[in-house]
């Protein structure tokens, strides 16, 4: 047994948390052609979180929150003569609590050099929730809007045998 000495000018502190997030997906898939392919579907997420944070018995934090977010998508990949390859995507972004709706264009080309080595480019537009404890930790901030951030990727990638070498240079802006 291991015995802890309190201190009197220490706080006393009591944090509670729970969170939970449920996901599906649904994907269909179609070939148009020999060298094109469409992809639709939806990722829909339940998110359920339970805070309680209080410091000497005053509490600071107290709320649960659940909701869904729904995220419909639609992406059409093209291969051209067996060296590029052209995905080009939208989604969408649906938060029914604070009334949020946002598409979101994503695109990349991957150029083939040899069968060993490609070259990437990846432009992409993406929103993200905050944590819950930013939402219940006031009462001001119940209805704030997800982050959004433009990320682009430039990448080369080289087979050696079997490893798969890939370097990157990753840039996001919010």
């Amino acid at each position: 047994v291991i015995s802890v000495p309190q201190y009197s000018w220490l706080p006393a502190e009591r944090d509670h948390y729970y969170q939970s997030k449920l996901s599906s997906m649904l994907l269909y898939t179609n070939r148009l052609g020999s060298t094109t392919r469409i992809k639709a579907g939806t990722y829909a997420n339940y998110f359920y979180s339970y805070l309680k944070s209080s410091l000497n018995d005053i509490s600071h934090l107290n709320g649960t929150l659940d909701e869904p977010l729904i995220q419909p998508f639609v992406t059409v990949e093209q291969d051209i003569m067996n060296r590029v390859e052209i995905h080009a995507g939208l989604h969408a972004f649906i938060q029914d609590r604070i009334n949020f709706f946002n598409l979101q264009p994503r695109m990349n080309a991957r150029l083939r050099i040899t069968d060993e080595q490609y070259v990437l480019a990846e432009y992409g537009y993406s929103s993200q929730l905050l944590p819950a404890s930013i939402y219940l930790g006031h009462k001001e901030n119940f209805n704030l809007k997800p982050v959004n951030s433009n990320a682009f990727t430039l990448s080369h990638g080289i087979q050696l045998g079997n490893y798969h070498l890939k370097t990157e240079l990753y840039y996001r802006l919010f």
